[in-house]
């Protein structure tokens, strides 16, 4: 695993308080940079990110971690609808609180909105 000497995205969110609108847009550019990879390339979604998982190297470039509970996004059956629950709670979207399928692109995309809140509140 690569060096991750600035610490969680957390920690940095915690300590500075809100972020500039630059430096906010910054970060959720990479954010979103990294989903397009994960989803369009890879074809897996992660569902559980937080600033928690998200790791900031030397440059403060963000490094996704803890893929535990990623998951490839054609689903169990083919349809590209995912049905277990899986994540952080206040980080999951309203259908997977419902306990109804799911996308995981959806899912991880509203994820990351919410971190996108926590850094400029």
């Amino acid at each position: 695993m690569e060096l991750a000497p600035e610490g969680e995205l957390f920690d940095m969110i915690a300590n500075s308080g809100k972020f500039s609108e630059p430096t906010a847009r910054y970060f959720f550019m990479q954010l979103l940079n990294a989903l397009s990879y994960m989803h369009d390339i890879v074809g897996i979604c992660h569902r559980d990110l937080k600033p928690e998982n998200i790791l900031i190297d030397e440059n403060f470039n963000l490094k996704i971690a803890d893929w535990g509970f990623s998951i490839p996004l054609v689903g169990q059956n083919g349809n590209s609808k995912l049905h277990s629950y899986k994540g952080t709670l206040g980080y999951m979207p309203p259908e997977q609180h419902a306990k109804k399928a799911y996308s995981g692109k959806a899912a991880d995309l509203f994820a990351i909105a919410v971190v996108l809140f926590m850094m400029i509140t």
